[in-house]
């Protein structure tokens, strides 16, 4: 179908350009043909308009009014079902109206789907009806267009014969290439780190404003989920080449152009974008330059970040382990989709100016690291550079070689070679090329610290809960427990998300901020273990404690609580309550939920408060509570933005329900 959706160009403020205002549909009156006889219907599209050239058969945008029109083309399916109703639908005409004629008459409602062809079936959640829209993670490049089906659409109606009106589900990025190597691009992948693909769930198909999520898991599956979308075929400099995606809000993307031998041109994005529905996001033009690079130069130190804040910089080195030279692209691919990831939530997004970021590529011998047998003693030995190591089923003895791992950073971070830094002023995250779960932290009381991250199930799709046993109040052991609920999962949500999130936890929080876990087990402990790491030189986990009546947030948020609910209602989150640092009872935090249980991408007030005040420390500066409150961002994308509910699961698979991590290694 090349259906007559009036779609509008939107322009982002990306890092490829910036050029148009979004623009909504619009919706021009036309009146719908009447039926020819009581068996036919028409069926249309939303905004649909007659055209001049009813027998156009690519999609055509209009640089004047970035508008782009499709038209229905004969041959055409779509699938309608209702009740135990299904049927194909075929036209044998062209243009914005098309009519089709059926032997039955149902007088259910029914729903339909365009293409036929890539129908995924229909189900019901809740009782609501649901289509399972495929959307394909291999597309081919069409100069102006997008590939003939890509159009997904649904549409409903009260009765079999009654008139259609599509709507379509997908949204687009538009762009354009420029200098001499696009000759020789044979494929363009979009790397946007969440789920853009596979088999899509559309629900309120009948309110004319569907919406689509990756919550529902369909099998067997039509079209795997995906994170990348590629675009393949030849392409030429200047022209206008379309992609079809899942609705969704990314945080930070990649787009790569690769030619036939392999090569690859990368170009990377850190804003926070969100595709609607039926709309074209205009990525403007993408220069890649002249030439693809032949081959890795192998080790190296890339500056990723400069900072522009702050009486010295804020010194971050992420380095590359069990990555052999050919693979150190994928090392720096992960390397900026972490940092993107990092900086993408607060406070790292406020005070990311603050930040030096190298990227260190150092090759290994061999892939991936070596396996223990849970206690430390190899069984399978890699030869990898910095010797990182950890159990096949489990991750609690996960270490490297701690010696070479300050040793290379001190030799090669500028700041530390100049002098200005030391290493114990340099937080470390390891990116390890192995598809094992794990991620753990070593701290000293000195401030010196490094975070081992896997590139776990190679970017597939994880989620956490919360504890399965909770506290039935916040003052002590004595009331017992209780079992988590559906209602304590719906009030804070489920994190789902890959291996960035246990990065997240685990660089952002434990490395970086030098917080402590707030997760807990089910153990029971009768007298209060002390919090290890308060009274250390560069203080550890002062974002739980054993004292509920005083906690370390007494004086900074509880006691003017009140004044900091009137300015914003979700500093009504903090209090005190029971379970933190691997403990159900004895311990409390501050809120019940954030990254440092189940890895989500919120970091609790107090958090944000040590995450700043370490920030500010290093880069010279003095902590402010007025500047902090003036700045601070108290959201929580799972709880408190609806909106990127559509952003589904963010890997290739259904997740998997994963255990928390160990908590950090704690070195006098």
């Amino acid at each position: 179908m090349r259906r007559n959706l009036l779609l509008a160009a939107c322009a982002a403020a990306l890092l490829f350009s910036c050029t148009r205002e979004e623009q909504p549909l619009t919706h021009p009156a036309t009146a719908d043909p009447a039926p020819e006889e009581v068996y036919t219907l028409v069926a249309g599209f939303e905004g649909s308009e007659p055209s001049e050239d009813p027998t156009r058969t690519i999609l055509s945008l209009d640089d004047a009014t970035s508008q782009a029109s499709v038209l229905w083309t004969a041959g055409d399916s779509f699938t309608m079902v209702g009740g135990s109703y299904r049927a194909t639908y075929t036209t044998t005409q062209s243009g914005p109206y098309v009519t089709f004629t059926t032997p039955y008459s149902v007088g259910t409602p029914c729903y339909s789907f365009y293409p036929a062809s890539r129908f995924g079936g229909r189900g019901s959640v809740n009782g609501e009806i649901i289509l399972i829209a495929p959307v394909p993670s291999q597309q081919n490049a069409v100069p102006g267009g997008v590939e003939n089906g890509l159009n997904l659409a649904v549409a409903y109606s009260a009765t079999q014969t009654a008139d259609l009106t599509f709507h379509n589900v997908l949204s687009y990025i538009r762009f354009r290439i420029s200098g001499e190597a696009v000759s020789s691009v044979k494929s363009v992948t979009f790397d946007a780190g969440t789920t853009v693909a596979g088999d899509m769930t559309v629900t309120g198909i009948p309110s004319g404003n569907p919406s689509s999520n990756f919550n529902t898991n369909w099998t067997p599956a039509k079209e795997e989920r995906a994170s990348k979308i590629v675009l393949s075929g030849d392409f030429v400099a200047g022209v206008d080449y379309l992609i079809a995606l899942a609705p969704c809000t990314v945080n930070g993307f990649n787009m790569l152009f690769e030619d036939a031998e392999g090569h690859r041109i990368r170009r990377h994005s850190d804003k926070s974008i969100t595709f609607q529905r039926s709309r074209i996001l205009d990525f403007g033009t993408i220069g890649i330059g002249d030439a693809f690079p032949t081959a890795d130069t192998g080790e190296g130190l890339i500056q990723y970040r400069q900072a522009t804040r702050g009486q010295r910089p804020v010194d971050i080195c992420v380095i590359s382990e069990g990555f052999r030279t050919e693979e150190l692209p994928l090392f720096t691919e992960l390397a900026e989709n972490a940092i993107g990831f990092l900086f993408n939530v607060e406070p790292y997004k406020t005070y990311k100016d603050y930040f030096n970021v190298y990227f260190m590529k150092v090759p290994s011998e061999e892939s991936g690291a070596s396996i223990t047998d849970g206690n430390g003693t190899v069984t399978t030995r890699r030869d990898t550079y910095f010797g990182a190591k950890w159990g096949a089923d489990s991750y609690d003895d996960m270490v490297a070689d701690m010696a070479t791992v300050f040793g290379y950073v001190s030799e090669h971070c500028p700041e530390i070679v100049a002098g200005t830094h030391t290493i114990d002023e340099v937080p470390v995250l390891m990116i390890i090329n192995d598809d094992r779960y794990g991620g753990i932290n070593h701290v000293y009381s000195n401030g010196r610290s490094y975070c081992m991250a896997p590139y776990t199930y190679s970017g597939g799709s994880m989620t956490w809960n919360y504890p399965e046993w909770i506290p039935k109040d916040d003052i002590g052991p004595a009331a017992g427990a209780r079992a988590r609920t559906e209602a304590d999962l719906a009030e804070l949500g489920v994190c789902e998300g890959d291996w960035r999130n246990t990065m997240l936890h685990e660089f952002g929080g434990h490395c970086i901020g030098r917080l402590h876990d707030e997760y807990w087990y089910n153990s029971y402990y009768s007298t209060p273990v002390p919090v290890g790491g308060h009274s250390w030189q560069v203080p550890v986990g002062l974002n739980i404690t054993e004292d509920r009546e005083n906690p370390t947030w007494k004086a900074e948020l509880l006691d003017i609580q009140d004044q900091l609910v009137a300015m914003d209602p979700h500093y009504g989150r903090i209090g005190v309550f029971q379970g933190a640092g691997t403990e159900i009872y004895n311990k409390w935090r501050s809120e019940k939920i954030s990254c440092m249980i189940d890895n989500r991408r919120y970091f609790s007030a107090w958090q944000r408060i040590l995450i700043v005040k370490r920030i500010l420390q290093l880069a010279g500066e003095t902590y402010s509570a007025d500047a902090f409150f003036a700045a601070d961002v108290t959201d929580d994308p799972i709880r408190d933005e609806a909106a990127n509910a559509v952003m589904g699961h963010t890997g290739v698979d259904a997740p998997r329900l994963m255990p928390p991590l160990p908590p950090p290694v704690m070195h006098p």
